[in-house]
């Protein structure tokens, strides 16, 4: 499993190298919230997340509302292609509402 943690200025960096699918999604699921309990502000960085399916998807919304419920802050940071095609696919971004870039190299010629 590919993500990696550690704690810079008291806030929690997540960063997932891995797929975010239904075949991983239950030990990423246990690992997110075992993190997100223990600090009050959490960055997810999802610039290498290389597939993401609806099970990764749900995993990111459960995250979104865990964090409110205990009135934690989440942000979701450097989102990955796969990543932005799924949430322009469903019209997610505002339902996130953290900034997504586009790299100018993802634009087709």
């Amino acid at each position: 499993m590919g993500i990696k943690f550690e704690k810079k200025n008291g806030v929690g960096c997540l960063t997932v190298d891995d797929e975010m699918t239904i075949y991983n999604a239950a030990e990423q699921k246990t690992e997110f919230l075992g993190h997100l309990s223990d600090c009050q502000e959490v960055e997810l960085d999802l610039s290498s997340v290389t597939e993401i399916d609806s099970a990764g998807l749900q995993l990111l919304m459960v995250m979104k509302s865990e964090a409110q419920r205990l009135d934690h802050e989440i942000r979701f940071i450097k989102h990955s292609q796969p990543v932005v095609e799924i949430f322009e696919l469903l019209k997610l971004a505002a339902h996130f509402g953290d900034p997504i870039v586009i790299p100018s190299e993802w634009q087709e010629s």
